[in-house]
């Protein structure tokens, strides 16, 4: 086995570059994907939209979690068609994709795919495509792993440190999201407490104030 076709998976999730980002983030995250090709109504690879596509330019805001935390408290419901969130919302894959993906052809060498992800880390997965620029499948990142530690090959071999440094890194990434996640839903409920108490206190000095003045 040295031809990309020959590793790459053929029934794979694809992107509309008219879908909005809500629906693709909610089918990458379905199906548990890092990224998926886009393609036009012809089948033509016009893109990609990956994990790396997905966070804020200049900003590190992670759009997946952004839009998470959105729907997990009721303004989301209230405000969504106002000011920045309705922009948010309204975006589609073509305005947030990488409209110059890094594409193979069938023929390519698993060689040649390999240098491409080492030089390229967040890049997950490679577009394979036809001669005629339409998706043929697709070649991820674990499966070239699997297939070099599997003794496909002595030039490249992951090591057991940098497969535990990534599990690592993945397990802290969900923490902290979840965490995240439990601790602004508790401030927001403690928030709320705090202005119910304020509501009451105020609410009994008023009428200690009133009554002070009904007896002077």
């Amino acid at each position: 086995m040295n031809r990309v076709d020959e590793l790459m998976v053929l029934n794979t999730i694809s992107l509309s570059p008219n879908m909005s980002v809500k629906d693709a983030v909610r089918l990458l995250t379905q199906y548990k994907l890092d990224g998926a090709p886009v393609i036009a109504s012809d089948g033509k690879v016009v893109g990609i939209l990956t994990e790396y596509d997905l966070s804020l330019k200049g900003t590190g805001i992670h759009l997946p979690t952004l839009l998470k935390l959105f729907e997990e408290f009721d303004f989301y419901k209230v405000d969504k068609s106002k000011g920045g969130l309705a922009t948010l919302l309204s975006m589609r894959v073509g305005d947030v994709m990488n409209k110059e993906p890094i594409l193979l052809r069938r023929n390519s060498s698993i060689t040649e795919a390999a240098k491409i992800f080492a030089e390229h880390h967040h890049l997950n997965p490679i577009s394979v495509v036809q001669e005629d620029g339409r998706l043929a499948g697709v070649l991820n990142r674990h499966d070239l792993i699997s297939y070099y530690a599997g003794g496909g090959s002595p030039l490249f071999r992951p090591s057991e440190g940098k497969q535990e440094l990534d599990k690592n890194v993945n397990k802290f990434l969900g923490s902290f999201e979840n965490r995240f996640l439990f601790v602004s839903k508790s401030r927001t409920k403690l928030w709320l407490i705090f202005s119910l108490l304020f509501l009451v206190i105020g609410f009994f000095v008023a009428i200690a104030s009133l009554v002070r003045i009904e007896f002077r």
